[in-house]
């Protein structure tokens, strides 16, 4: 995504990055991480609750586990779709919105 940047560029956006996403509720989160795994943990279905996940095809074939994660997730619902997205990584609400829309 940000191959188009120049090397200035790429640290700013960086920066901004780093400023939006670490803030007080990301670190509280991060502090609880563990009690909240312990917690999704336990939940063994969602019954017919809707469940739609959303994975990049990137990530999926760059990152160990995780599609099979996503996986694991959708078969916790009997009501569920699996989408996989496209030239996106994490961010699909800001890098194809148009996805979340559908």
């Amino acid at each position: 995504m940000q191959k188009h940047l120049s090397h200035e560029h790429r640290k700013l956006d960086k920066a901004l990055f780093y400023r939006r996403f670490l803030n007080d509720n990301m670190l509280n989160e991060l502090i609880s991480l563990g009690e909240s795994i312990e917690q999704v943990s336990a939940i063994d279905t969602l019954g017919d609750i809707p469940l739609v996940i959303i994975t990049s095809r990137q990530n999926a074939q760059n990152i160990k586990n995780w599609q099979a994660g996503h996986i694991s997730l959708l078969e916790l619902s009997t009501n569920k779709t699996h989408i996989i997205a496209e030239g996106i990584g994490h961010s699909v609400h800001l890098e194809q919105s148009e996805t979340l829309i559908r």
